[in-house]
């Protein structure tokens, strides 16, 4: 099991990511009903986020090591060897994961620039001052992405 300061480490990496490199990501927070920080966290790959949610988070909001295993196994299984991240695999995940984790969002940066989501049309709506959830243009492409470093804080 990986150490609570690597899992940190990893995860403060994966939040300062540029999703244009990194395409794969997800938008979350501890599940604690007085727990409102979310933050998007960023990967090469899908295999790689869910790898993150399933060896890290676990580590990150501090559940022991029998409980850290036991949702690492479940977590394989909803996914079994078959990485889609998909409606339905969010509810399966944020169903095991209730205790300490909720995932509200997990897709491509492109789905977040451009994705008809209700998160990806607040994110965009958070970056203008004209109520506009369109597309993010290129010229409006680095303040994006300063804004979803810092969305969710």
């Amino acid at each position: 099991m990986i150490s609570k300061d690597d899992a940190i480490e990893i995860g403060d990496t994966a939040m300062n990511r540029d999703p244009r490199k990194y395409p794969f990501g997800y938008f979350s927070g501890g599940s604690f009903v007085l727990d409102s920080t979310r933050v998007f966290m960023w990967f090469a790959s899908k295999e790689e986020l869910i790898k993150h949610i399933a060896e890290c988070d676990p580590v990150i909001h501090d559940l022991d090591e029998a409980e850290a295993v036991a949702f690492t196994h479940e977590v394989a299984q909803i996914f079994n060897g078959n990485v889609d991240l998909s409606h339905e695999n969010l509810e399966k995940l944020n169903s095991i994961a209730k205790s300490f984790l909720c995932v509200e969002w997990w897709g491509t940066f492109d789905e977040l620039v451009r994705g008809p989501s209700e998160l990806a049309k607040d994110v965009r709506l958070s970056l203008r001052d004209d109520e506009s959830d369109s597309p993010v243009l290129e010229s409006e492409m680095d303040d994006f992405i300063e804004l979803i470093q810092n969305y969710g804080f």
